[in-house]
């Protein structure tokens, strides 16, 4: 079993009471932008930050949708008209 390496940084906290965290531990964490973290404080002045795992799945599926390819759906619906004339005329003959 190999043991996995923690990260025990400094940070400072900054205007607004903002921290960053440091580049490596987001890397290894795989936190981005708009990530939620939960933030619990334990008893010993001592603070909790998880990063929150449970997206909406409307979330999920909008966030899909911005990467698809965009589609021409009026180039579409044409295409979708033509091949039902083709079929129409197939169909008298």
């Amino acid at each position: 079993m190999q043991l996995q390496k923690l990260i025990k940084k400094e940070v400072e906290v900054v205007d607004k009471g903002q921290i960053t965290l440091p580049k490596q531990l987001r890397e290894k964490l795989h936190i981005k932008k708009t990530d939620i973290l939960i933030l619990e404080e334990l008893p010993g002045n001592k603070i909790v930050l998880t990063k929150k795992e449970d997206i909406d799945p409307l979330d999920k599926l909008l966030e899909f949708i911005k990467t698809m390819p965009k589609i021409d759906l009026s180039g579409a619906w044409e295409e979708v008209k033509t091949e039902r004339k083709k079929d129409w005329r197939e169909d008298e003959d």
